[in-house]
């Protein structure tokens, strides 16, 4: 079923009215994150996904339609991992067509034919890497394989000029590690970002949490570690806990919006409504959100891929 790019779940059937068109946009949201599946095919015992029946195709191009229509100019595929919804290309594929910018963040383990097409039509693709070698990544990924199969995919994305972003999680059973895997990814010239994470006690990581929590002197000498010893283009970017407050705009797999505030539920941010249901006004009241701390982490990557879409796909 087609619907609108001026959608509003809560002003349907009609178009959306003023206060809920460009509502996002005006609370200062730049990028939506949508967890499209709930299941994985790793098991680590850190994540933070939420649970809930996956949304089927024509549900998902209303959730699409709904974020453009609220105003925000780009949206990540999550997860889980996206990498199992079959619609993921056709999904790329709208998105693009409403003018929105994709990301598609994946675990790289489960990368069929058709996951490859979205890869390369992605504006940036984000990968895990979490140590220096295949031991030491594949046995905090809970995967054996995962590391050589995540290379794999890295490589296959340089050959095509596709932008990536290495996402590696700083916490205590890797942080004496983290360090190498800068030697590991200078000189990829397709790495456009290495982003060094705190460690956030969220869903099965709150279950575990002890394991994870790191000192933060500990965090701190590490990142500054990784970054003097990293040499390449990427922008080395560190993202600590207090910087994640408000910095989000969340889907969970069913439609389900939620940002990261406090308190927690037994480890999981409570839900403000659904963007399948609700006027986009009323979520972007209710959501909690700091629009200097989501500015700080997305402006300049949104700018980028615009300033990169004008000059063509392979300009930067």
């Amino acid at each position: 079923m087609m619907t609108s790019p001026n959608f509003c779940p809560g002003c349907a059937p009609n178009s959306a009215d003023e206060a809920c068109a460009g509502s996002l946009s005006r609370l200062g949201v730049l990028k939506v994150h949508w967890e499209t599946w709930s299941e994985c095919n790793l098991r680590c015992s850190f994540c933070f996904r939420t649970l809930g029946k996956p949304l089927d195709t024509p549900s998902a191009s209303r959730l699409v339609r709904a974020v453009k229509c609220g105003g925000a100019r780009s949206i990540a595929f999550a997860g889980g991992d996206p990498s199992i919804r079959p619609d993921i290309p056709l999904l790329v594929t709208l998105s693009h067509s409403l003018g929105l910018q994709v990301e598609v963040q994946t675990n790289a383990h489960f990368v069929t034919p058709e996951f490859r097409c979205a890869l390369e039509e992605a504006d940036l693709v984000s990968l895990s890497l979490d140590g220096c070698d295949a031991d030491s990544h594949d046995t905090f990924r809970d995967e054996p394989g995962n590391f050589t199969r995540l290379l794999a995919i890295l490589q296959w994305l340089g050959e095509r000029e596709v932008p990536v972003c290495v996402r590696t999680l700083v916490c205590k059973p890797n942080y004496k590690i983290v360090p190498a895997v800068a030697a590991l990814i200078s000189g990829m010239k397709n790495v456009v970002r290495w982003s060094l994470m705190d460690f956030s006690p969220v869903g099965e990581g709150f279950t575990n949490r002890r394991k994870y929590l790191l000192d933060p002197q500990l965090f701190e000498r590490t990142v500054a570690d990784a970054q003097a010893k990293y040499v390449g283009p990427a922008q080395v970017d560190v993202f600590r806990s207090e910087e994640k407050v408000g910095c989000y705009f969340l889907i969970t797999p069913d439609g389900r919006v939620y940002g990261v505030g406090t308190p927690m539920d037994n480890g999981l941010f409570p839900t403000v409504g659904s963007i399948l249901t609700d006027h986009l006004t009323h979520l972007a009241s209710k959501l909690p959100f700091s629009a200097d701390n989501h500015r700080r982490r997305y402006q300049e990557v949104v700018t980028s891929f615009e300033l990169r879409r004008k000059r063509g796909p392979k300009a930067w």
